[in-house]
């Protein structure tokens, strides 16, 4: 499986960087600076754990962009 990064780094890495982006959003905004910053952790780990569903893969026979023939 080279090219796909181990999930559980990726969990291990988004909560590390959870505790400064906490206090960075809570200290600055509050509460929805807190909401903000947990709603942008949830998303990106909710992405990363989605790309590898065959739903979210790209069409089978398609060019990644036009410029591909």
């Amino acid at each position: 499986m080279a090219g796909r990064s181990k999930p559980l780094s990726t969990l291990t890495f988004s909560l590390v960087l959870a505790v400064p982006l906490s206090a960075i959003g809570a200290s600055t905004a509050h509460t929805g600076g807190l909401v903000v910053a947990w709603l942008g952790i949830v998303a990106v780990n909710a992405v990363h754990a989605a790309r590898n569903r065959p739903w979210f893969s790209r069409r089978p026979g398609r060019a990644d962009s036009d410029w591909e023939a």
